[in-house]
């Protein structure tokens, strides 16, 4: 076994071992045969888009092969990488049985370099199908950005249409000329060509007198401004999130994705001023959690801290509710072609925050299906930031602005540590990973009429400072996920954690080989029995050394 393979705290011996996999691919199997029909081969299943689906629940269901017995063997390991250019800062993402012109069908794995490479990997050999590079990147020097380094270009998670076999992807540009440009591409997914329209220069203008405004008008600024949250793909429209690291702005763009015409321009905080005790203030997609829609097509974004206050039409550290030509969006709402805010929560005590400098937001949400729903409220979703407290919204009425939090319940100091990640949610469960702090899961319930959150587990393991997100894997049957694994990529050990879905025990470690760094921010993708991990390097696959013959 290579030197740099470390399992975790269950560790088995070969005997014990190959029975525990045995068992479990005896009981996967007449499990999925009792309730699914037979087993289903790999290399079928697709990740389009960050944490799974728009709700963003970080879940992957069709994963039989991520057993518990299995990943907690000492036959689960590093087994590939996929080199790139540059620091890879974004999901992966997957589409199974593509026509590739001239070689057949392949399972492609999509990675984004910080180079502004956009690499097709076939999953199975680990060779470039093709790879597009979109221009030189912008130095983090020039950028102002700390914490990713040394090049900004694809830094965002990009999004697949499967029915229009088209990959989003945003890029960060420094032309010939000197000027630096964000640019949407629009690329066939088997050829990795241009498609009609693209690509697109990201542009946008609000009226506001805030910082860097002209004769009452803010414009978006491509330098300090940055993609980092994931890419939405939404009815006809991709929305892209994006943060201002030197001023008080965070932006949504939103553009059509047959033609690429830009249909809204969002900015959240046109009026504010810059606080220079605070970072990136009103910026939208902190953490790289991006945007989250519910089935209904309502879009939702958080905003990170800023010096600014809803009194004067500005919405830092809040949770936003957009919609594209709304006739009933909020008065004096600031957007510009159609893209308006509907609704809004801002936790009564920003001030605080502000001082402070805790997002609320900064941990992402996720869209509670509506099997979850609470009586008079079905359509429910949960957020969490720096400051720690997890807020459990009413979607159809987010309340705004109040002396008291109009929630339908919230958990203070629900991850000490505060989240920076995106969440995950299975089996009802909803799962954070703090910084400086544990992996949690929390239940919602309703006892005596009373909504009330409750923490059900906590792990062991304490990640770094940057926190992280996990996902997960299992075998979804009707509304209920068995098998359930919990993967973590933490940057500050360096180390991918595999936890038990049902009380956060820990089953396995994967340290990183010697030279190789998870990248920050990092979400693990689990598909197909497998686990993709970005890292400074491309990206590290996960996987068992057996193969599997069906």
């Amino acid at each position: 076994m290579p030197s740099w393979f470390r399992c975790g705290r269950q560790r088995f011996c070969s005997r014990h071992g190959k029975a525990a996999l045995a068992a479990s691919l005896l009981l996967v199997s007449s499990l999925v045969a009792a309730h699914a029909g037979p087993l289903r081969p790999t290399g079928l299943d697709n990740a389009t888009t960050f944490q799974e689906n728009a709700q963003r629940t970080g879940v992957y269901p069709n994963d039989w092969l991520l057993s518990p017995f299995l990943v907690g063997s000492n036959f689960f390991g590093v087994s590939n990488f996929y080199n790139t250019d540059a620091p890879v800062l974004s999901q992966p993402l997957m589409e199974s049985r593509i026509f590739v012109p001239g070689q057949g069908f392949s399972n492609l794995l999509y990675v984004c370099s910080s180079n502004n490479t956009l690499y097709a990997f076939d999953d199975t050999s680990g060779s470039v199908v093709w790879k597009d590079h979109f221009g030189t990147p912008v130095t983090s020097t020039l950028d102002g950005v700390a914490d990713l380094t040394p090049n900004i270009g694809i830094t965002g998670t990009p999004v697949i249409d499967q029915g229009m076999r088209t990959i989003f992807v945003v890029a960060k540009v420094l032309t010939n000329n000197g000027d630096i440009q964000q640019q949407l591409h629009a690329i066939n997914m088997a050829t990795g060509t241009e498609m009609p329209d693209s690509p697109v220069v990201l542009k946008g203008s609000v009226a506001g007198i805030g910082d860097n405004s002209v004769l009452g008008t803010v414009a978006f600024d491509p330098l300090v401004c940055d993609n980092r949250g994931a890419l939405l793909d939404s009815g006809s429209t991709i929305y892209i999130p994006e943060y201002d690291n030197s001023t008080n702005h965070g932006w949504v763009l939103a553009y059509n994705k047959f033609n690429l015409q830009q249909q809204g321009v969002f900015c959240t905080t046109p009026n504010a001023i810059t606080n220079p005790n605070l970072i990136a203030g009103g910026g939208v997609g902190l953490g790289g959690s991006g945007l989250t829609a519910d089935t209904g097509g309502n879009v939702y974004a958080s905003a990170g801290v800023g010096d600014a206050t809803e009194a004067i039409g500005s919405y830092s550290d809040s949770i936003l509710h957009l919609t594209l030509n709304s006739a009933s969006a909020m008065a004096g709402t600031q957007g510009a072609n159609g893209l308006f805010l509907q609704d809004f929560f801002t936790p009564s005590n920003i001030i605080s925050l502000t001082q402070t400098n805790l997002d609320a937001g900064s941990g992402g949400q996720v869209v509670l299906p509506d099997s979850m729903g609470l009586p008079g409220k079905p359509h429910l979703m949960v957020s969490m930031g720096m400051n720690g407290t997890l807020y459990l919204l009413n979607r159809d009425s987010l309340g705004g602005f109040q002396a008291t939090d109009p929630v339908v319940a919230e958990l203070p100091n629900a991850v000490p540590g505060g989240a920076v990640g995106a969440p995950a949610l299975a089996n009802n469960m909803i799962y954070y990973a703090g910084t400086n702090d544990a992996l949690y899961a929390f239940s919602i319930s309703d006892p005596g009429g009373v909504p009330t959150i409750t923490q059900t587990a906590k792990s062991t393991v304490q990640f770094g400072p940057l926190g992280a997100s996990p996902s997960i894997s299992g075998i979804q049957l009707g509304t209920y996920l068995f098998f359930g694994v919990v993967w973590v990529a933490d940057a500050g050990s360096n180390t991918v954690y595999a936890f038990s879905t049902s009380n956060l025990t820990l089953l396995n470690a994967f340290a990183m080989p010697n030279g190789v760094t998870i990248s920050p921010y990092a979400v693990p993708l689990p598909i197909d029995g497998q686990v993709y991990i970005a890292t400074n390097i491309g990206v590290v696959k996960l996987g068992s050394s057996f193969t599997f013959a069906l």
